[in-house]
């Protein structure tokens, strides 16, 4: 990212310097190559990074490869999940709903989900799972032995209002809507 969007403090508040290399990382996984893809929340963006801890590579919304509407992402709130699909593509869950995504209200419960292929380097689908009403937020995700996804899905409470909850889902072809999406002009930067 270049520029803050949430001030950096210590364990005691006090702000610290921006660093426009540092990074949140939320999720992570390896290739067949040995290297880590992890995902961060800050950007939100996408690390590339070799075996041996060098970041080869990453990619932020509308700066070659993800859409620029992941910037409306609530602060605090990016890739908070990653797993590869069947394709061998990575799939990048946001935490929660983008604000305002539309002026439906059963959007506030629509989190996106981001399909990226790693050899073409580019995203290739947008999905959208269906959060619960009651604040369901993703914690984590995995792809699982019959090619669907396990999703953790939270409401972040602690203490007796908590619950968690492990939904099965399948991101078909026939649900990718990025190019909708790009169509209406909320894809990427010109």
């Amino acid at each position: 990212p270049s520029e803050p969007e949430e001030k950096p403090v210590d364990s005691k508040g006090r702000v610290l310097a921006f660093d426009p290399d540092g990074f949140d990382s939320e999720s992570m996984v390896r290739d067949a190559a040995g290297r880590f893809w992890i995902g961060e929340e800050y950007g939100p963006s996408l690390l590339k990074v070799a075996a041996n801890g060098r970041i080869e590579k990453r990619w932020s919304p509308g700066k070659g490869g993800l859409p620029e509407f992941l910037k409306r992402r609530q602060n605090n709130r990016g890739f908070e999940a990653m797993t590869w699909n069947s394709e061998g593509h990575l799939l990048l869950f946001l935490q929660s709903s983008l604000p305002a995504l539309s002026k439906n209200a059963a959007s506030t419960h629509l989190i996106p989900v981001l399909e990226f292929d790693p050899v073409q380097e580019k995203t290739v689908g947008l999905y959208f799972y269906e959060a619960s009403p009651e604040g369901g937020k993703i914690g984590d995700a995995t792809l699982n032995s019959d090619g669907s996804i396990l999703v953790i899905e939270q409401n972040g409470k602690t203490g007796g209002r908590a619950w968690q909850r492990v939904v099965r889902v399948i991101f078909s072809k026939s649900l990718n809507v990025l190019a909708a999406a790009e169509g209406k002009g909320i894809g990427y930067e010109p």
